[in-house]
């Protein structure tokens, strides 16, 4: 299904819909995927679109009524994925259709120089991946990037970020280790702050080890550095455009923290490295699900995006991959997607990197499922990938 892409009619053109369209399809071809199909005309458009991204440049008037308002109704009715976009958070009560005064806006002025690529990765949490939430783990070590780290968790955390900080995230009376292996094995990506000592603290050693076990990304903001220093080890572990590489700046360790086009170098990386990760962990488990299926199953084809076409007595299945452990939530969203399509597969079976078993949160999780997904038409299985 097509990608719609409408700026309202008036004076007032941004151009961000060219902007938003070539990043979005820079963005594929980064991941290795092919771009959905993108169409700005509304009226010649026969499909449903799988997403509805609607630039409000100018106020709400009778023009853009006549012109959009019946169909951005009928979409808004038929829940349909739908994305407006408002320069400033005050635009949204004049700007948006009616039909769109319910939905959270996209507010562009947040991102200033990396508008086009917030917007995308905005757009590929509905088109592509998994789950909404966007989870990142930062790593660091305390007596060296403690002031930074907090920048980024607000930094981050103020755009929709579920932002893991130890010293923030895990409540009292947990065990901490534990919360923090979970917490990291469920992250899109780490964020590792790559200080001159980094590589001298055990606990970010065995983050990042336990990090590499799992096939979950890295990005780092890294300090100038050289090939002879303990960082080198850290570094070589991360592409070049997968590092943010700091030159000067305000203070010194360990009060040192980013300026703003610092702050924008960083947001760039994890606008397109946070979707490369997710499909790297994805595509690295294809393999390892597929072994995991044999004999019952038989893999008849495996897409890029992580799903498969299996085959079971005679009968088609859906295997997906997910590269965290999917919610309840997660699961029926999937299952009644399949379940609606022309001709729907006997079930579907969801791959997920294995977690401990004993851990009550799995229990639980496998409980519930397991009973409902059993029952459920099309049926709904669940296989642990083991790493």
């Amino acid at each position: 299904m097509p990608v719609r892409v409408l700026e309202h009619p008036g004076t007032t053109s941004r151009g961000w819909t060219s902007d938003f369209l070539a990043q979005l399809a820079a963005q594929y071809a980064r991941l290795g995927m092919p771009c959905p199909p993108t169409t700005t005309d509304l009226a010649s458009a026969r499909e449903h679109p799988e997403l509805l991204v609607y630039f409000a440049t100018n106020p709400w008037d009778a023009t853009a009524a006549s012109t959009f308002g019946d169909q951005l109704q009928r979409y808004a009715d038929e829940s349909l994925h739908l994305l407006p976009v408002v320069d400033r958070e005050t635009d949204a009560s004049t700007h948006l259709a009616p039909a769109l005064m319910r939905f959270n806006a996209f507010i562009a002025a947040r991102h200033a120089q990396v508008f086009a690529k917030a917007l995308v990765d905005e757009a590929l949490t509905l088109l592509w991946q998994r789950r909404r939430q966007r989870r990142i783990f930062i790593s660091y070590r305390r007596n060296e990037s403690q002031a930074m780290a907090r920048q980024l968790h607000e930094h981050f955390s103020t755009r929709s970020f579920d932002v893991f900080l130890d010293e923030r995230s895990i409540e009292p009376a947990v065990d901490f280790q534990h919360e923090l292996r979970r917490r990291l094995d469920d992250s899109d990506a780490v964020l590792v702050l790559v200080t001159p000592g980094l590589a001298d603290s055990r606990w970010v050693r065995e983050e990042l080890s336990f990090a590499q076990v799992r096939r979950i990304g890295l990005l780092g903001v890294v300090w100038p550095t050289n090939a002879t220093t303990p960082t080198s080890s850290v570094v070589a572990q991360l592409d070049r455009d997968q590092q943010v590489v700091l030159t000067g700046g305000v203070g010194g360790l360990p009060d040192r923290v980013l300026d703003a086009g610092e702050l924008a170098q960083v947001d760039r990386m994890m606008f397109e490295g946070r979707s490369q990760a997710i499909a790297r962990r994805t595509t690295s488990l294809i393999d390892d699900a597929s072994q995991s299926l044999a004999p019952a199953f038989i893999v008849v084809a495996s897409r890029i995006d992580g799903d498969l076409d299996l085959v079971r007595h005679g009968q088609p299945w859906l295997g997906r991959i997910a590269p965290f452990r999917p919610s309840p939530y997660d699961l029926w969203r999937w299952w009644d997607e399949i379940r609606q399509r022309p001709q729907s597969p006997e079930g579907m079976i969801v791959l997920y990197p294995h977690v401990d078993q004993h851990d009550p949160a799995e229990r639980a999780f496998r409980t519930i499922c397991d009973a409902w997904g059993r029952s459920a038409r099309p049926r709904v299985e669940l296989q642990p990938v083991h790493l």
